[in-house]
């Protein structure tokens, strides 16, 4: 899903799934069934999503004002099942993000009590989450059931740093565990991926030795510092 921003992050933006008509043939596509609720609409068009697999792929897409990456959760021809679940953990005011890390360290507590591997990243913006590999053979339903189950658990654990309030008024002070994001047609930001906020900063993979330490932020990782740290500490 491409989000496009022509006049830069202070400009307008506009969503669009389907590869533009000026698109060349070169360009790889994966053609996807409209979903709506979470199901298919049989009734519906598909949407031609684009393929960025190459330099010259993701340049395209860069080119089309696209300054953030935002993939599906599922590859070209498995649609239905996808490759990861995660953890959407989002602070809302005044919680911060030593809140988030606390948070993600209760998390990887519960992971670790499962037999599960959970790999931190930092959203770029506010937030991070927490990437748990499954074989492409579960359902959406099943991996956002876990999901969910995990973050009552933890709420329970934590109430008072937690939260999985639909409201969004009754989210304030606490970190929200968005475990819906867990569904077909939904989107985030990928790994590695830049943010159109000041710094233009990036979504970054952390240690979970960093996590338990506390002492990162989203906006220490950014557009002329990330291949530094690339570099030192290799793709996590």
């Amino acid at each position: 899903t491409m989000k496009r921003m022509p006049d830069g992050i202070t400009g307008p933006h506009f969503y669009e799934k389907n590869a533009p008509s000026h698109t060349p043939d070169w360009m790889p596509r994966c053609w996807v069934p409209n979903f709506e609720g979470g199901r298919y609409e049989a009734s519906k068009e598909s949407n031609e999503f684009l393929l960025a697999e190459d330099v010259a792929g993701l340049l395209f897409v860069v080119n089309l004002g696209a300054i953030e990456f935002h993939p599906l959760h599922s590859r070209c021809g498995q649609i239905d099942f996808p490759d990861y679940l995660f953890f959407d953990l989002d602070p809302f005011e005044p919680a911060t993000f030593a809140d988030v890390l606390a948070v993600a360290h209760h998390v990887r507590v519960v992971l670790d009590q499962l037999g599960l591997e959970g790999y931190p990243k930092t959203s770029g913006a506010t937030g991070m989450q927490i990437h748990v590999p499954v074989e492409p053979r579960f359902t959406y339903d099943e991996v956002r059931d876990l999901v969910g189950a995990v973050g009552h658990v933890i709420r329970r654990a934590d109430p008072d740093r937690v939260t999985m309030q639909w409201e969004v008024r009754r989210r304030a002070g606490k970190v929200f565990v968005d475990h819906n994001m867990n569904r077909i047609g939904a989107n985030i930001a990928a790994v590695y991926s830049l943010r159109p906020e000041p710094g233009a900063t990036v979504s970054t993979p952390l240690t979970w030795d960093e996590v338990a330490a506390g002492e990162v932020r989203a906006q220490d990782f950014r557009i002329d510092n990330a291949f530094e740290r690339f570099r030192e500490v290799g793709d996590l």
